[in-house]
């Protein structure tokens, strides 16, 4: 028999870490830590059983796997996949909350020393684990650690590979800022960082990861690059940044006008000698793609640190963004939303 629990749980509920995962922050490094994996579903019976697969395959043995059912509608066949692996897993199921309060369940009711989370599409390749904590325990406490990744359909053929390179503390927030460059299955995080940090925001149905990333930016967390591509993420019709785009584009304006009001620019553009520009270049950026409080918010910055040796430069970029029309980006945004309904069928 597996292990299995029905929970009630309320969509907004945020569960909280224990004092003892308080206490742990102080942890002393291990030779061999135990690893979470953590694997959230709904209406996952295409592809969870390869996701279970292929955390049951990895080298590393010192780790549990915890499935979240989270209130799938699926006649039970997501159940069914979960329980046939008994007591290889940990399994549980509650009411549907979205992706967030999934998470959430299984980071309270994990016993690991580190949280990977496993979207039930994706798949880890062997060594992820084992290469990831290799690396880890080389590193500060306060640290992140993520990979590159292989893209596949959902036949699991090649599409193409991440090319992300190691990137220096003092860059990354201005990085995810620009780059969205942290793909959430490719982290192996310290159970720790949710102590200091928090959970991810049950609000949040898009943008829930890369709010938890800056926030642990924020607090002084390291995310560092470990080499190889560890994880093999999947594209296909069915996944939630395709089936709820519409909200992505109002969640995303949102958080990255957050980030702009909340780190200064010395923080977002450390030791720059032309923040202006840097801030135009966001604006432009975002403007273009649709997000125009966030755009509006960077080019009012930008007017604040012009100076004489870049104005020009900066008058530039001004004449381009100010080009950019209102219905420039509305007639980008209604194009990336028909081409992501068409990825649809």
């Amino acid at each position: 028999m597996c292990k299995y629990m029905e929970i009630k749980t309320n969509k907004t509920q945020n569960p909280k870490v224990s004092i003892m995962d308080r206490q742990s922050r102080s942890r002393k490094l291990k030779e061999n830590p135990k690893v979470s994996i953590i694997i959230p579903v709904y209406n996952g019976s295409n592809f969870l059983r390869e996701a279970i697969e292929s955390s049951l395959a990895q080298t590393y043995k010192n780790l549990e796997i915890i499935v979240v059912n989270d209130g799938s509608k699926d006649h039970g066949s997501t159940e069914k996949i979960a329980k046939s692996f008994g007591d290889k897993i940990r399994y549980f199921k509650k009411k549907n909350g979205k992706v967030s309060t999934a998470l959430n369940l299984g980071i309270k009711e994990m016993t690991g020393d580190y949280f990977s989370w496993l979207s039930h599409d994706d798949l880890y390749t062997p060594d992820k684990i084992a290469k990831q904590i290799k690396f880890i325990l080389k590193c500060p406490l306060k640290t992140l650690v993520y990979c590159n990744y292989e893209v596949v359909d959902r036949f699991r053929q090649h599409l193409g590979y991440s090319q992300l390179k190691p990137i220096r503390k003092s860059n990354l927030i201005r990085a995810l800022m620009e780059d969205r460059f942290i793909h959430g299955c490719a982290l192996l995080i310290p159970k720790s960082a949710f102590a200091d940090a928090g959970l991810f925001d049950p609000k949040l149905l898009n943008t829930q990861d890369f709010d938890l990333w800056f926030r642990l930016m924020d607090i002084g967390y390291d995310f560092r690059l470990c080499p190889g591509y560890l994880v093999r993420s999947r594209k296909h019709n069915q996944q939630d940044s395709v089936t709820t785009s519409d909200r992505q584009m109002v969640e995303e304006d949102v958080l990255y006008l957050n980030v702009l009001k909340h780190f200064s620019a010395d923080r977002l553009f450390t030791k720059s000698k032309n923040i202006s520009l840097d801030y135009i270049n966001i604006a432009l950026a975002n403007k273009i793609i649709g997000l125009l409080k966030t755009a509006d918010y960077a080019y009012n910055s930008s007017k604040n640190y012009i100076k004489k040796d870049n104005y020009f430069s900066w008058l530039w970029m001004a004449f381009l963004y100010n080009l950019w029309s209102k219905s420039a980006s509305y007639c980008m945004n209604c194009l990336i939303q028909i081409v992501r309904r068409l990825k649809r069928k």
